[in-house]
């Protein structure tokens, strides 16, 4: 329609959807738009027209226990404001409309996404991509619920509680029990050992059975003859519940807050004089910071296969994170020997934490139910029920108090933070170290007073999710720089420039050194060079200039992130060598579970034997093989797997260093099949075993001991984002990512590239996308991607640009390398920072006062209504 001249409406009519049940037709303002020109005084009736004509329905899922009011103003919002840019599409398709408004009259136009990838190449340790990746790319890949069912196979399904703080009075399960194919109803009564199944000891029970302390609490599960009956039996089952009437739900932080439900003591750091340095700082704000919470959504949805052997024996097979953790759980709950209780996992398609402890329900159940049945049990949790269970990221909130100098110079910060830990403790004694210690990002502020307390709540207990509390502290940190920046008038890049830590003053809170090879000064001017950060900000600022309804941003930043190898502590390998041939099988105490721990093991393992890597395989994870293994977790499991490998390995390595030198006197080739062959022939072992324990002193005589603090050593990366905002509407896409990551001497950089990307778009989900809708009954409305709406395509940056830093080492590394897994998941608040740049661009040119303390998840709802744009400002000039 360019280029076409439109003098008026003939005839108008006007269809709203999505406001209610049904599309609904404003035909009050289709007669005011009959014959009407399309001008300034046309507008401005149909604009207060159709806000009283169109009123949205009310939608109870989007009002939760954190917003009782739900997404009420938007939807009236957004009836205007598509109204407003039909009008100016109207308007520009006759080239009557001024140059600054014509981005406001269509949707923000999305390129296809490109990537560019740069990092050094290693000769001895070549980028491949993961081993498995051709099965798993083309369906091939085998996980839990793929393995074949014998003949006497049953399958479980949950029942979940739908109150909440409240007694059971009955279960009725006799129509459950009539429906075709169900075989027997499971339930506490059931269990033949202890119902305890949570992280911290006498929390949390298998199956409640007198009353329920949260909504989707487990209850029993129903036993039939296909997971299909066993669904549609489950939903029989009745719960009469007595009492709810009587307690008041604690849901939220302001809950626990106001009910005084706090748990343990509260975890505090401190470093100078806060109260004395209030008087040297030239300003003081305090304000509140929220980090919000977020499901794990792993592709592999929790699931158990559990087979009984003979007498108290039984396999469980199952996706997770910690094999010996729930070997010792199912032994516990069934009653058993430690030993009479095997966990097999060849992979888990993807984990992110939801794994690591919360899989105890879906492996406990499905054991009971094999153990009392004697038969083969599987149990694949759907989506709902998933959701529901297993909980996920903690949510935060803070107050703080920050005083600093006229030049952005912070003197010091005083936090007093809250956290929701659900109904048990779970992780949080970790969770809460993590996040108290990475509140400092990467700034020096030589005053802090940190106070962190646990919330006890009637929510589903929050556990570890990827970048486990660093996320939730860069919140807040970033906060806290944006709003110190907003308060002198200067940018917040600014204010990171100025506190940013240096080689001379590198000392966080807790007094330990982050190290001489941390310089996240130097990584940060670099990337500002190569992402022309200064150009690019120039370009925005002229963009935003020329532009009234969309708006770009854009932020640079840097993050440290602590790795604790104490999580992975111990860990062990088998390395087994077949003579006949030359092929090695390896063992780890770890899992795969899409971050390419295998591989990397495997690499390391080719290395160290100096065999080619085609002559490896890496077997499943199997108790009976490998005990006593630690979680796979906080990003350090690949390095500690692999260098519990290579510790195998050098132990192998001086009988083949025997073995050549016999092949060598005797003149004959030093193969590596030949080595194998003779020390074959020779009845020398060729298994070898070994534990990596990063608080001793390694095999290496260079070696120094690990450092007694929480964290090990520190990772660190800066990433740059752009985006751009449609204020009307809230719309937002991510037009270019630069990162810049140490990942120091890689073991395999294309996987640590592939990581550094799945981080950051989980981030992306994280501040943009996923929200936590749980209503004020304590019922999650966010349980399917209906309401809840993890990262996708569309959602990637446009420009996606990752480096590797070139020149770097680790001397304590394993094999001088640095984890990545989930440090760049953090490095994604440069978007979330860059859209609240883009908000306050528009705030600004509207003359409204900065706003940078908004509660995450940043959805459209959040970013229209922070815009805040009334329908007097709707204009056509």
């Amino acid at each position: 329609m360019s280029g076409t001249t439109i003098e008026k409406a003939e005839k108008a009519t006007v269809v709203y959807g999505v406001v209610g049940k049904h599309p609904v037709r404003a035909e009050n303002t289709e007669r005011l738009l009959t014959s009407k020109s399309f001008d300034a005084t046309t507008l401005e009736a149909a604009l207060e027209s159709i806000a009283k004509e169109i009123v949205p329905e009310s939608e109870d899922q989007y009002k939760s226990q954190a917003r009782p009011e739900g997404k009420e103003a938007y939807r009236k919002n957004l009836v205007q404001n598509f109204f407003y840019k039909f009008f100016l599409y109207m308007k520009n398709a006759s080239g009557d409309i001024p140059a600054n408004l014509v981005s406001g009259a269509g949707d923000i136009v999305r390129d296809v996404s490109t990537s560019h990838v740069s990092y050094p190449i290693h000769e001895d340790r070549p980028a491949t991509t993961k081993l498995t990746a051709p099965y798993q790319a083309s369906g091939e890949a085998k996980f839990t619920d793929d393995i074949p069912a014998t003949g006497r196979t049953l399958y479980a399904a949950f029942v979940l509680s739908d109150r909440v703080v409240c007694n059971i009075k009955s279960v009725d399960t006799s129509k459950a029990l009539a429906a075709p194919g169900v075989v027997d109803w499971v339930s506490a009564d059931d269990i033949p050992g202890s119902a305890d199944c949570g992280a911290a000891p006498g929390e949390e029970v298998l199956f409640a059975k007198d009353k329920v302390t949260y909504h989707g609490q487990p209850i029993g599960v129903v036993v039939a003859a296909s997971q299909r009956e066993a669904n549609e039996a489950s939903k029989l089952v009745t719960v009469e519940y007595a009492g709810e009437e009587f307690t008041k739900p604690i849901l939220s932080i302001e809950d626990a807050i106001a009910a005084d439900s706090f748990s343990g003591d509260p975890h505090v750091i401190k470093c100078g004089d806060v109260e004395a340095a209030w008087a040297e700082c030239d300003e003081i704000i305090t304000d509140t910071a929220y980090a919000g919470g977020q499901k794990h959504f792993y592709m592999e949805r929790q699931s158990a296969y559990c087979i009984p052997k003979e007498g108290d024996g039984i396999d469980v097979f199952i996706g997770n994170q910690a094999p010996d953790y729930t070997r010792t759980k199912i032994a516990s709950i069934l009653g058993v020997s430690g030993n009479d209780v095997c966990v097999k996992t060849r992979r888990a398609g993807g984990a992110f934490g939801g794994k690591l402890s919360r899989h105890v329900y879906c492996a406990g159940a499905c054991a009971v139910a094999s153990k009392k049945l004697n038969r083969p049990i599987k149990l694949a949790m759907s989506i709902w029920d998933d959701c529901r269970v297993v909980g996920g990221r903690t949510e935060f909130k803070v107050d703080f108090k920050v005083g600093f100098k006229k030049d952005g110079t912070i003197v010091a910060v005083k936090y007093d933070g809250y956290g929701n830990s659900g109904m048990s403790t779970d992780f949080w004694g970790a969770l809460v170290i993590e996040f108290n210690e990475e509140l400092d990002g990467v700034y020096h502020v030589p005053n802090v007073l940190s106070t962190v307390k646990q919330c006890r709540t009637h929510i589903p207990s929050r556990t570890a999710v990827r970048s486990f509390g660093h996320i939730q502290a860069i919140t807040i940190t970033e906060t806290v720089i944006e709003c110190v920046a907003a308060k002198l008038g200067i940018s917040p890049q600014d204010v990171r420039e100025k506190n940013m830590y240096t080689t001379r003053n590198r000392i966080n809170p807790c007094g330990q050194h982050l190290g001489n090879d941390f310089n996240i000064r130097a990584m940060y001017n670099k990337l500002k060079v190569d992402a022309e950060f200064d150009k690019r900000s120039g370009e925005i600022d002229t963009y935003n200039t020329q532009n009234k309804w969309k708006k770009r941003g854009i932020s640079l930043m840097g993050i440290k992130y602590g790795c604790c190898q104490s999580y992975s502590i111990g860990t062990q390998a088998l390395i087994n060598i077949n003579g006949g041939d030359g092929t090695v099988v390896v063992y780890s105490g770890g899992v795969e579970i899409g971050q390419g721990l295998n591989t990397k093991v495997a690499q390391t393992v080719a290395l160290t034997l100096g065999c080619d890597i085609s002559m490896i395989r890496v077997g499943d994870s199997n108790t009976d093989v490998i005990p006593n293994t630690m979680f796979v977790g906080g990003s350090t499991a690949s390095e500690a797997n692999a260098e519990a490998a290579r510790l195998a390995c050098v132990k192998l390595n001086k009988t083949m260093h025997y073995v050549r030198t016999l092949l060598t006197k005797e003149g004959k080739p030093t193969t590596w099949k030949a080595l194998c062959a003779k020390a074959k022939g020779l009845n020398m072992l060729l298994s070898a075993t070994a534990n990596f324990v990063p608080t001793g002193k390694r095999t290496s005589e260079k070696a120094l001991p690990w450092s007694p603090f929480h964290a090990d050593y520190f990772a660190s990366g800066v990433a740059c984002s752009e985006v751009e905002v449609d204020v009307l509407t809230g719309e937002t896409t991510v037009r270019r990512v630069d990162i810049l990551y140490d990942s120091a001497k890689s073991l395999n950089a294309i996987i640590d590239v592939g990581q550094a990307e799945g981080g950051f778009v989980t981030g992306i989900g994280y501040f943009l996308r996923e929200e936590i809708l749980t209503g004020s009954d304590g019922k999650l409305h966010s349980d399917s991607t209906w309401e809840y709406k993890p990262p996708c395509v569309a959602d990637s940056p446009i420009d996606f640009r990752i480096s590797l830093l070139p020149d770097s080492s680790f001397a304590r590394g394993v094999l001088g390398s640095k984890a990545v897994g989930e440090p760049p998941v953090v490095l994604s608040y440069s978007v979330a920072s860059a859209v609240k740049t883009a908000i306050n661009a528009s705030r600004k040119e509207r003359a409204k006062p900065q706003k940078w303390a908004l509660p995450a998840p940043f959805t459209v709802d959040i970013i229209q209504t922070a815009a805040d744009i009334s329908p007097e400002e709707m204009t056509l000039c």
